[in-house]
């Protein structure tokens, strides 16, 4: 029996015929998308004024304690402007709501990290949602969408973020519940017999590192859930947290590989930032006197020193909705295109004229 012409395969051809682009071979090419958030005047604006009014409110709350410390050098260089990066790193890090279960006691007031972590989720919410909601567009291959709808749709799923949130961390939380309730019954046991205290050190051991892998996650969960709430149709609390520890569950090498290189364009986008206001400094230093540089204050230089950062921090909230919708298409097969948009506004039908013929 003869082969049919349709089971036959062209070997001039290749396996390339059934990728469209190259994004389908390699799909963290679409991270490219992404350097358009960079370019977008009110996005980098958006996230200048949220670093400022987020520092300044962290800053009185925390009451002096020294959580960032600014490098004092008035120059812009590259070493000023890494330092301030690295600062507002360790900060995001340390008013992270899930750092709360990992910070040690005397590292800071306690009821003040609570208040400046609260600050921190209010603050960063919905410019989160609106960058994330970006990237997710850029990486479907659309264009932007216009600020006032995208700040729209962060402020109407703003209340199952808020929920997502607080689910990712209810995990940690009880088993923290879980570990002081266990403790205390172990030195309970203890005073009575030493081998008593067994069964229970072994509760411990297991409470320790479940909840140790919780807070782990909950690193990477928070941004995927929502990433989820702002590209899904119908955003479900669970359904985003679901997705969130699947993508890192069952796909921990593939989310490496992605965090890989997303620090490797973040890198180049610091570089190329860090060059445009070292030349920008330059020609400020050639053509204005140099008295006015001399200033410890001098808010011109500030700026530029955090131009870089602002950059890096847009860039690295919209890769977000793309961790999210690679993750999900190695977990799901799901098309990476097939995200929501919102209805377009409704248009009124005009009545259709009629021409007589002479």
């Amino acid at each position: 029996m003869e082969p049919k012409s349709s089971d036959l395969t062209d070997p001039e051809v290749g396996i390339l015929t059934r990728c469209r682009e190259w994004t389908d071979l390699f799909p963290w090419l679409r991270y490219g998308r992404l350097m358009r958030l960079v370019a977008a005047p009110s996005l980098t604006v958006m996230t200048a004024l949220t670093l400022l009014i987020w520092q300044q409110g962290a800053v009185w709350l925390l009451d002096g304690a020294e959580v960032f410390n600014w490098p004092q050098q008035v120059r812009v260089d590259t070493f000023s402007n890494f330092k301030v990066l690295s600062v507002i790193s360790e900060a995001a890090f340390e008013l992270h709501p899930a750092s709360l279960f990992i910070m040690s006691e005397d590292h800071l007031f306690f009821p003040r990290l609570i208040a400046a972590s609260l600050w921190t989720i209010l603050i960063w919410i919905v410019p989160a949602l609106v960058l994330i909601r970006q990237g997710i567009v850029l990486t479907a291959g659309r264009s932007l969408e216009s600020f006032p709808l995208s700040v729209s749709i962060a402020k109407s799923r703003l209340l199952q973020a808020g929920s997502a949130m607080g689910a990712v961390l209810l995990g940690p939380l009880l088993m923290a519940f879980g570990i002081w309730l266990v403790s205390w019954f172990h030195q309970t046991l203890t005073s009575l017999n030493f081998l008593l205290g067994w069964p229970c050190a072994l509760v411990l051991f297991i409470l320790s590192f479940a909840g140790g892998l919780l807070v782990l996650m909950s690193y990477f969960v928070i941004p995927l859930a929502l990433a989820a709430i702002t590209a899904e149709p119908h955003p479900d609390v669970f359904d985003a947290v679901s997705r969130g520890y699947e993508s890192c569950l069952r796909r921990p090498l593939r989310l490496l590989s992605y965090l890989l290189v997303l620090t490797l364009l973040l890198f180049a986008t610091f570089v190329i930032s860090n060059a445009l206001v070292s030349c920008s400094s330059s020609l400020l230093r050639l053509f204005m006197p140099t008295e006015h540089f001399a200033q410890e204050g001098n808010s011109l230089m500030l700026a530029l020193r955090f131009l870089p950062s602002v950059f890096v921090i847009t860039l690295a909230w919209g890769s977000m909705g793309t961790f999210y919708l690679l993750l999900r298409k190695d977990a799901c097969e799901q098309e990476i295109e097939d995200i929501w948009f919102s209805s377009p506004a409704p248009t009124i039908a005009l009545p259709k004229i009629t021409v007589k013929d002479e």
